[in-house]
């Protein structure tokens, strides 16, 4: 699952004003597998709001969907 979160953020046009932004990603699978973002702790707001928008509603593929588990996930985006 944490290869195909990759390749979804991985297609993107993020400037970051630093050279090194981190966020800490929280969230669940539904029923459906689709990611549901709790959270993106981070200082960019603009780094927010695009893996909200790229992660909400994603559907991976899973073996065993563990409804209501909350997964983590650092992020670095690096320029």
């Amino acid at each position: 699952m944490k290869d195909q979160i990759w390749k979804i953020l991985s297609d993107n046009n993020l400037e970051v004003d630093h050279y090194d932004v981190t966020a800490k990603i929280l969230f669940t699978l539904n029923d459906s597998g689709e990611i549901e973002a709790i959270s993106v702790d981070t200082k960019n707001a603009d780094l927010e709001i695009f893996v909200k928008g790229k992660l909400n509603n994603r559907k991976v593929e899973v073996q065993e969907i563990v409804e209501g588990k909350v997964y983590k996930l650092p992020l670095r985006v690096t320029a």
